[in-house]
């Protein structure tokens, strides 16, 4: 039997009141790390440039990333943090400063962009890296990454998930926006839409057994930084 899903879409005045709210539940990609790694989360270091570089980029550029994809997939933009349900047919919103939550509030989805696109609504998970193609990351991180989108789907409750790939140029720091936006767009790859296969019971479990283990965990981080850095290392 069905069961009605419980679902809060949450929007926050700050970037700092959003990061607070975080704190008290478990978000979609730590779950993700968790479930291809089998490893709980940890604060990431602070000083390590090729780190802080990524981050960054990702901060300031994803955004037009999803512009990109949205021209690419003929959608018109919709205000930002439009609830998904809220979406007409051939609109996307970029989320900022909000999540959904399920499970009475445990597990939140920190949504990158929206869409409905021909009446199925759709997540797209904005990833960019120094990896020049999508198929170029290692199995590992593309797992991570799609388990990600998946869950995120999954407690918004979107139909479908997409991965968004454009390539983070190297020495971009001393690049024109210009030359920056001309490069996100020759390597953006917007990837076909995938079902959310994923039930709510599978979340709980996969949350309860990340809950269980919790006090076990002596990891200093997880095994995904180091994949990141290895990728920046060979940018």
């Amino acid at each position: 039997m069905s069961r009605t899903v419980r679902r809060e879409f949450r929007t926050f005045p700050s970037r700092e009141a959003w990061l607070d709210a975080r704190v008290d539940n478990i978000g979609a990609s730590t779950l993700a790390d968790y479930k291809i790694n089998g490893e709980h989360a940890k604060p990431l270091p602070t000083g390590i440039p090729a780190l802080e570089s990524a981050l960054t980029f990702g901060s300031d550029w994803e955004p037009y990333v999803a512009q990109l994809a949205a021209q690419r997939l003929g959608l018109t933009f919709a205000p930002k943090n439009t609830p998904i349900e809220r979406l007409d047919d051939g609109q996307m919103a970029w989320h900022d400063d909000s999540f959904y939550t399920v499970l009475d509030g445990k597990v939140h989805a920190s949504l990158d962009a929206a869409a409905n696109i021909k009446g199925v609504t759709t997540i797209l998970e904005i990833k960019t890296s120094s990896a020049t193609r999508f198929e170029f990351v290692s199995q590992q991180l593309r797992l991570r990454y799609r388990a990600q989108a998946e869950m995120e789907a999954l407690i918004s409750g979107a139909e479908k998930y997409r991965i968004v790939f454009a390539h983070r140029p190297n020495g971009w720091q001393d690049m024109s926006a210009d030359d920056i936006s001309w490069q996100l767009a020759d390597t953006l790859q917007v990837g076909e839409p995938h079902d959310v296969t994923m039930t709510m019971d599978d979340l709980k479990a996969l949350y309860d057994d990340y809950m269980s283990t919790l006090a076990d965990n002596t990891a200093q981080y997880s095994q995904l930084l180091d994949n990141i850095l290895d990728w920046e290392e060979k940018a």
